[in-house]
C-alpha cells in the first residue's frame, strides 16, 4: 500500500510520509477505547496552514523539542492517538515535526459544494484559500 502512495507523492521524504500514513491508518483502524475516530493531518506548508486555522485549545505540543515531536518518535504515537480524539487537525512540517495539534480551519463564508463533506471542505480550506 505504501509503495503505491509513495511513488505518487514524490515531493515528500518517504521517511516522513510512511510513518505518518501508518499512524493515520492505525488511528482509523483501531479507534480509541472502542469508538471510531478520524483526524486530519496536514503535511508541509505549515505557515500557510497555521495562518488559515486557529487553536481550539492551548496547544499540547507547544514548547517541546523537535526530536520529541518528530513523526518517527515512537513515544509520540500514543500522544497523537490520544489527541486525535479531540476535534481539530494536526499540522506536520515537511521535515516530519508535529508543529501544532487541535487546529480548527477558518472556513470561509462561501457555500460548501453540495456533494462535499464538511471535513473535506475544512481540509480544502487549510490547503488553499477558498
Amino acid at each position: 500500500m505504501f509503495e503505491s502512495i509513495l511513488c505518487q507523492v514524490t515531493q515528500y521524504d518517504p521517511d516522513v510520509l510512511e510513518p505518518l500514513i501508518e499512524l493515520a491508518v492505525e488511528i482509523a483502524r483501531e479507534g480509541r477505547e472502542g469508538r471510531r475516530i478520524g483526524t486530519l493531518f496536514t503535511l508541509g506548508d505549515e505557515e500557510a496552514v497555521l495562518a488559515r486555522s486557529r487553536a481550539l485549545i492551548l496547544d499540547p505540543l507547544a514548547g517541546h523539542p523537535d526530536e520529541a515531536r518528530h513523526v518517527g518518535n515512537e513515544n509520540l504515537r500514543g500522544t497523537i492517538k490520544e489527541l486525535a480524539q479531540l476535534d481539530g487537525a494536526f499540522v506536520v512540517s515537511q521535515a516530519g515535526v508535529f508543529v501544532s495539534a487541535c487546529r480548527y480551519p477558518d472556513i470561509s463564508t462561501r457555500r460548501r459544494p453540495r456533494l462535499m463533506s464538511r471535513s473535506g471542505w475544512a481540509a480544502g480550506t487549510l490547503q488553499r484559500p477558498i
